[in-house]
């Protein structure tokens, strides 16, 4: 009776690993999961703007692709994009995935879509804090799923001894903070076929 209850217990615990082993195709080979695509050439598009910044999305957007140029990523023209989203780029971007127009139109097979949550500067008497926080996702252009997304928050504070210098130097904090909130967004994002060739 107790070797019938060894034997059971056994066979319990070699189907149970059996169940939590890695799957196998077949023919015996492990099925691995499928890595996610590499992107080729992206179209960076029109920051979507939650704040009442009218500077800092255009200068996210450049910095952006100066620094996905230096990763090795095919560089698009702004005006293109635009010219290819139309007028109203956060009303269009959906149809511009379904109909697949900014991978025909411009050879991009994926896009990256920004939106700033957060600009300001608070100018004190000694010092000018700058907040600026993003978030931003890569899309497949083929399957329309995301590929990669990040958000993040840069602080810069500048300090000096009267308002007014503070206030000037605010401004050198400004693209600061927005350099360093650039480089920590795309830390993650892969290297482009121009530097992995």
């Amino acid at each position: 009776m107790i070797a019938s209850g060894r034997m059971i217990l056994v066979i319990g615990l070699f189907f149970l690993l059996a169940g939590c082993g890695p799957k196998v195709g077949a023919l015996g080979v492990k099925q691995e999961q499928p890595a996610p695509r590499q992107p080729l050439v992206i179209a960076v598009l029109p920051v979507a703007n939650q704040t009442t910044d009218e500077v800092a999305p255009q200068i996210l957007r450049e910095r952006l692709l100066d620094e996905l140029y230096f990763r090795g990523y095919k560089k698009l023209a702004p005006e293109t994009v635009d010219r290819t989203l139309g007028q109203a780029p956060d009303k269009t971007l959906n149809d511009a995935f379904n109909a697949g127009r900014i991978r025909s139109a411009l050879g991009a097979d994926s896009a990256m879509r920004c939106e700033l949550t957060e600009s300001s500067v608070s100018v004190r008497l000694f010092y000018a804090p700058v907040h600026i926080a993003v978030r931003c996702e890569l899309w497949d252009m083929v399957s329309g799923e995301v590929l990669w997304s990040k958000s993040c928050r840069a602080t810069h504070r500048s300090f000096d001894i009267t308002p007014a210098r503070v206030k000037m130097k605010s401004y050198g904090g400004f693209e600061a903070a927005i350099d360093e909130l650039v480089a920590d967004v795309l830390e993650t994002l892969p290297y482009g076929p121009e530097l992995k060739g």
